[in-house]
């Protein structure tokens, strides 16, 4: 069984950024799941674009791996979910 999904959250768009946060707050909460984060990273700015970086632990189970892929993710966002045991 997963121990904990590690989902990293990075975008040029801080509103986009922020609704893929919420959403995935929102799976937690009604689901029961214990949340950890986010943890954003400082604002990286390259070529004149701000980069944000969030970080979520979650202690997932299988409803809750579903629902995060269907997370509708904006083309400005990435992803990343990495699930640890």
């Amino acid at each position: 069984m997963v121990e904990k999904a590690v989902i990293l959250i990075t975008g040029y768009d801080k509103k986009a950024v922020e609704d893929v946060v919420e959403s995935i707050r929102d799976i937690s909460e009604t689901t029961g799941t214990r949340l950890y984060g986010p943890h954003c990273l400082p604002v990286k700015e390259i070529a004149g674009v701000e980069i944000r970086k969030c970080r979520i632990d979650i202690q997932p189970d299988e409803r809750v791996i579903k629902k995060l892929f269907e997370i509708k993710i904006p083309e400005k966002v990435e992803v990343k979910v990495h699930l640890r045991d």
